[in-house]
């Protein structure tokens, strides 16, 4: 026996008031049974969820995957120029001879003193400057152009100075001033 019945029973409600509350307990179900979605609607939201779920996963894994491939080949780019750096690499002999170049941070200018022999080859482009070591305290070192070049190649922040397209020898621009010939040559 029902609780509505119950009551019926006992005489706490009258038989209008329960024929009321049936009714619109009828449209409640009536109005929710209309609003519910078909079953096979249900299962293709359901599927097209499980879709989109799927191909995010096959999407992050496939990102995760070049960031890592691009992680190892910035590791092995970086290891190539550091082999490269410290196996052609020479200290920098100290000279008279300014030279600027740029420094691997920062906005100014790195002034170095050099002999002329080895600034008349990095003003050719047969040699280059490089750096190695950690950025802040950076050791500067000479390379020969074909080293330099492949470096250009793989890390192009490693070169400080390199002139990849000398100047004309027959420029008379390019001439030192006052002084048309190495030190090691003597005036007759």
């Amino acid at each position: 026996m029902s609780l509505r019945d119950q009551l019926l029973k006992a005489g706490l409600v009258d038989k209008k008031r329960v024929k009321k509350a049936n009714r619109e307990l009828k449209k409640a179900r009536r109005k929710q049974q209309s609003e519910r979605q078909k079953k096979s609607v249900v299962r293709a939201e359901q599927e097209a969820e499980r879709t989109a779920e799927l191909s995010a996963k096959k999407q992050a894994r496939r990102d995760r995957r070049l960031q890592s491939e691009a992680r190892q080949e910035q590791a092995n780019r970086s290891r190539l120029v550091g082999n490269l750096v410290r196996s052609y690499g020479q200290t920098i002999p100290p000279g008279h001879q300014l030279f600027f170049c740029r420094p691997p941070t920062g906005p100014t200018l790195v002034r170095l003193k050099i002999p002329l022999e080895v600034a008349m080859e990095l003003r050719l482009g047969k040699q280059a400057i490089a750096w190695t070591g950690p950025a802040n305290e950076p050791d500067l070192l000479i390379l020969p152009a074909t080293a330099a070049l492949r470096i250009n190649q793989h890390d192009p922040e490693r070169i400080l100075f390199f002139n990849v397209k000398p100047p004309d020898p027959d420029d008379p621009s390019e001439r030192l001033s006052g002084m048309d010939r190495l030190p090691t040559q003597r005036n007759r």
